[in-house]
């Protein structure tokens, strides 16, 4: 009854999180020791246990790098009925790592931060590339591999933290600016770009107006 009574609070406190598990490492299989599901999650959609489940089976060579002491972040929204991220944290069982937790959250959670809210686009990519936030829907459910584009691949070939970068985006034939900052957590990092002539406009404006500034002088001049 403790147990239900504490569950129920954590999943009303924080209802983005939908699972919960602890597994150990069976060869090249995980093995569920003990899990919790959030019941009113289940009961507002269609998703079943299965369903995350199948989310662990699919990813269970990725999770699996979590055995090494170090935490794992992805995009667990493909075959997914919803948009959402999960995370697998190494965990001490007698003094050994031979456990970790997997957690299963839904990108709502922390995709207000990502909304497009000017001319320049934040997006969250983790240690390999791979979106975990954006504001085009559609790359997040399709886990988009983003780690050929050059701010992105130059965040994840830095040792700094932070940086930033001009580059030429050969799609759309347009020079970019980008920046990137690692947030420490599972080699995952903020990455906001903005085009170079959305970001110059305002000075492209005051270069056309001192040019008309220039004339109308020279006219009154003359």
């Amino acid at each position: 009854e403790q147990k239900n009574k504490l569950l129920k609070s954590f999943f009303e406190s924080d209802k983005e999180f939908i699972y919960l598990g602890i597994y150990e490492k069976n060869g090249e299989d995980l093995v569920n020791k003990r899990e919790v599901f959030n019941e009113e999650e289940l009961k507002l959609t269609s998703l079943t246990e299965e369903d995350f489940h199948n989310v662990v089976k699919r990813n269970k060579g990725l999770f699996a790098e979590a055995f090494s002491g170090q935490p794992v972040l992805i995009n667990s929204s493909p075959g997914f009925q919803e948009p959402s991220f999960a995370i697998a944290i190494p965990t001490e069982e007698n003094g050994k790592l031979d456990n970790i937790l997997v957690m299963i959250i839904k990108l709502e959670k922390i995709i207000d931060a990502f909304e497009k809210k000017g001319i320049e686009t934040t997006f969250l990519v983790n240690g390999a590339g791979i979106v975990i936030a954006h504001p085009k829907e559609d790359l997040v459910l399709s886990a988009t591999d983003l780690s050929s584009m050059p701010i992105v691949r130059t965040m994840l070939t830095s040792a700094a933290a932070t940086g930033q970068t001009s580059y030429l985006d050969e799609e759309l034939k347009s020079q970019f600016l980008g920046s990137f900052k690692k947030i420490g957590f599972a080699d995952t990092g903020v990455v906001t770009i903005v085009s170079e002539d959305k970001a110059f406009e305002a000075v492209y404006n005051i270069q056309k107006r001192n040019i008309y500034i220039m004339g109308i002088g020279l006219c009154i001049a003359l």
